[in-house]
């Protein structure tokens, strides 16, 4: 599978945690998968459980003290993965459905206003064949 990809702004956004406080784990993170260019960061979702900040997770080689089972640790890695992962689909869809329901707003204020012009220039159409010409009316009325 792979990890979804998010900026630091959403990172921050994400985990809670300022810009600044990500920026400060920048080596951790590259260690981890993120990819910091001119363009920005490309920052894995896995890379900040493993780094510890996302919330409510600890930094990956932190369960050794942990009385549970290592299987369960990893279950509970995997989840709170998964979990993160889809918190950000969840969100991202959220925005998606928002941003269409403006459009909607948008094209439908737009089809009333089509519709209404369409309606006025056919009642004019219809007007002018049936109202005769100002010299066929002086000469043949």
């Amino acid at each position: 599978m792979n990890a979804p990809q998010v900026n630091l702004s959403q990172a921050a956004e994400m985990t809670g945690k300022a810009k600044n406080t990500i920026r400060r784990r920048r080596d951790e993170l590259v260690k981890n998968g993120a990819v910091i260019s001119k363009s920005g960061w490309l920052i894995p979702v896995p890379a900040l459980i493993a780094t510890g900040l996302l919330a409510n997770s600890t930094p990956a080689g932190s369960h050794e003290h942990s009385s549970e089972p290592a299987g369960v640790q990893n279950e509970l890695e995997r989840l709170k993965i998964e979990n993160a992962v889809l918190s950000e689909r969840t969100r991202q869809q959220e925005h998606r459905i928002a941003d269409l329901q403006i459009q909607l707003t948008d094209q439908r204020a737009a089809l009333k206003l089509i519709e209404s012009v369409d309606a006025h220039s056919s009642v004019e159409n219809t007007t002018d064949t049936k109202k005769e010409s100002f010299w066929t009316r002086l000469f043949h009325g």
